[in-house]
């Protein structure tokens, strides 16, 4: 957060654009048959373990959050009696919540995803869309298919009767989908530091910043990552996005830094990020082109957590932490402490930083095991630059922001 003119900027990162992946389960266990439709983000209460080895199919793509255009989507069971007088489960969605239905003759009418919406639909077709429809089968079980004949099982009937469902996306990066589960980043403005509007910015989904490539949603149903507790892929992996911004301002110019790791593709699960910035005149910062426009530089050195631009010692200082090499988290040894690292002097403004490893204080806990920081910012002040305090005013002062004043460069 910084303060510009007398007002307030606060920069975060966001998922502008939720997604699920809509699933159907068929559970096998003695005799028993249930087919369950559900996002791939379920409550863990409602899973059984009959679905563990039954057959799965990814029927499409859908908003897992409310937009423009959508209506919500509920799951609930209930129980139908069979032809040799015991009952079954049966799970079915619905455009309305499950509790409406009570009015019908049922046995175990029960909502499931604590009664919240599983996901939403689209209202109306659109390119890369498909319907939905719930059907009914000779098992007395309650489907949902994205085939109108209700792949051979007749009438598209079933409970409740409310066809067609609704559209979804069928593939990952169509349509509603592009940059979905990304982060983007944001900003908000304020005249007083405590209520605060989301600035409506000219990237996807009102961002400022987007990912570099949006379209890196990644579906495979045979990969190794992120497996779901019935042991299969049930999710889409996606690229992190744009995130962690930090925001600080030189010579009239707002500079703003941040990671964007849509760059590579996944290996193991895990990427490296990459580090940029953008710098626009401070008179531009609620032009929503300007950071549309902006160049993007890369960093060849990090940010840290935060970064800071400080007049009086016409540097730049990052705060970060640097963790115990010898231990790992939990031993009784182990030490995280703070680190705050400075540029040389008077750095040329149109290329970004660079941190010498000579230009660092790290010893803030010295011989304290068991001391672990956390992230944390350098305390900006009237035009988003470090605070600054001359040792001969307040050497307190500058202990506690800075760590000791001895390490510092002369001002």
């Amino acid at each position: 957060m910084i303060k510009v003119n007398g007002k307030y900027y606060m920069f975060y990162s966001g998922i502008a654009n939720s997604a699920r992946v809509i699933n159907r389960y068929s559970g096998y266990s003695s005799g028993y048959i249930d087919t369950w439709t559900t996002s791939d983000y379920m409550v863990p209460s409602d899973w059984h373990t009959r679905y563990r080895n039954g057959y799965k199919k990814t029927l499409g793509f859908a908003p897992g959050a409310e937009k423009s255009g959508t209506h919500p989507i509920y799951s609930g069971q209930i129980n139908h009696p069979l032809p040799n007088g015991s009952r079954k489960a049966n799970r079915f969605l619905s455009k309305v919540p499950i509790d409406y239905w009570n009015f019908l003759p049922h046995d175990g009418l029960i909502s499931l995803n604590w009664n919240a919406p599983v996901f939403w639909l689209y209202d109306n077709p659109g390119p890369g869309r498909k319907e939905l429809y719930q059907c009914f089968d000779d098992n007395m079980d309650t489907f949902v298919t994205d085939r109108g004949d209700c792949e051979g099982h007749g009438a598209q009937v079933g409970f409740p009767r409310q066809n067609p469902l609704g559209y979804i996306d069928s593939q990952p990066n169509t349509g509603g989908m592009e940059g979905s589960l990304q982060y983007k980043i944001l900003m908000a403005t304020s005249d007083d530091g405590i209520h605060w509007t989301r600035f409506a910015g000219a990237d996807s989904g009102g961002s400022i910043i987007t990912p570099q490539y949006q379209d890196t949603n990644y579906f495979n149903i045979n990969s190794n990552c992120c497996k779901s507790q019935d042991g299969k892929v049930r999710t889409m992996l996606t690229d992190g996005g744009a995130l962690w911004p930090s925001a600080t301002v030189r010579d009239g110019h707002l500079e703003l830094y941040f990671h964007d790791n849509s760059m590579n593709s996944w290996a193991n699960c895990r990427k490296p990020a990459s580090r940029w910035r953008i710098r626009i005149p401070t008179t531009d910062i609620e032009n929503a082109g300007a950071y549309l426009n902006a160049e993007r530089q890369k960093l060849e050195s990090g940010y840290g957590n935060d970064i800071a631009w400080s007049p009086m010692y016409n540097r730049y200082f990052i705060y970060s932490t640097k963790s115990d090499s010898q231990h790992s988290l939990g031993h009784p040894d182990y030490k995280s402490t703070p680190m705050l690292a400075w540029s040389e002097c008077n750095p040329d403004p149109s290329l970004p930083p660079t941190f010498p490893a000579q230009n660092r204080f790290e010893d803030f806990f010295p011989n304290q095991p068991g001391r672990v920081a956390s992230s944390g910012a350098i305390t900006k002040g009237v035009g988003g630059q470090a605070l600054d305090f001359y040792p001969n005013q307040d050497p307190k002062q500058l202990k506690r922001i800075y760590g000791v004043s001895s390490v510092l460069p002369s001002p």
